[in-house]
């Protein structure tokens, strides 16, 4: 078997785990910046087709997939739109040379992946808010997963936390 590519979530979440709400903007510049970096240096984002409306643009300086089931080409080298399983992108982005996976969202795109049992790390950024009403990461999806805590760090005065999680997998 050739190296499989690690596939890494990445979110920022209120502290009730909610990653959307109508407040547009919320997650801080420090979470904005830490995410810019991650992703361009993995190289690829993936995510949903809603993701990517409410983005707008494909991020630049990486490979953008978009899940959808929609037939759609793009003339565009750096956008994929993409209709399969998780374990087909990832198998698509490793035949590109990818060694991991930066998984960006939204929830249904986390939950095919995760119902897959296809996450390796979690890079997860806490804002200090709490919507009452907003979109729940951990809602859609029934199993159990064992995290361990990689890295922790403070990325502003206000109390942003970015916490770094492998998942433990007893099999793949």
């Amino acid at each position: 078997m050739g190296s499989v590519a690690k596939v890494i979530f990445i979110f920022a979440m209120d502290l009730s785990g909610k990653i959307a709400s109508s407040f547009s903007g919320w997650n801080s510049p420090e979470d904005r910046k830490h995410f810019r970096e991650v992703t361009t240096e993995i190289g690829n984002v993936v995510m949903g087709r809603i993701t990517f409306e409410e983005i707008g643009k494909p991020l630049p300086g990486r490979l953008n997939v978009v899940l959808t089931k929609n037939r759609k080409t793009s003339s565009d080298p750096s956008l994929v739109f993409f209709n399969g399983s998780p374990k087909d992108v990832v198998e698509f982005l490793e035949g590109k040379g990818y060694r991991e996976v930066a998984v960006i969202g939204g929830r249904t795109v986390f939950t095919q992946f995760l119902r897959e049992k296809l996450v390796d790390e979690m890079f997860i950024t806490i804002e200090p808010y709490l919507f009452g009403r907003g979109v729940p990461f951990f809602s859609e999806f029934d199993g159990f997963f064992t995290l361990k805590l990689l890295e922790i760090s403070k990325l502003n005065e206000k109390g942003t936390l970015f916490l770094k999680y492998s998942v433990e997998h007893s099999h793949r």
